[in-house]
């Protein structure tokens, strides 16, 4: 349960991260193709933070619900 940060956390899972920037540029914009070229990208891909459900999805599992992420549309054209 405690914060480990970037660095930690991949280099726990036997990445080389001093030669890596934390991410490639301020609008989060990564060049296309590339798989390691920051810490950011490298940790978005890991299988295990791609995966993981909300907490909102967790609470209402629990409760017996389910939950849907729909797409934004107009009030009027949603079909809820």
């Amino acid at each position: 349960g405690k914060f480990k940060g970037m660095v930690r956390i991949l280099e726990e899972r036997g990445f080389d991260t001093k030669k890596l920037k934390v991410q490639c540029n301020r609008k989060f914009e990564c060049p296309s193709g590339s798989t390691i070229c920051c810490l950011q990208h490298i940790l978005y891909n890991q299988s295990d933070f791609v995966n993981v459900e909300s907490l909102l999805e967790q609470s209402c599992k629990v409760k017996g619900f389910t939950v849907m992420f729909l797409l934004k549309f107009h009030c009027e054209l949603t079909f809820i």
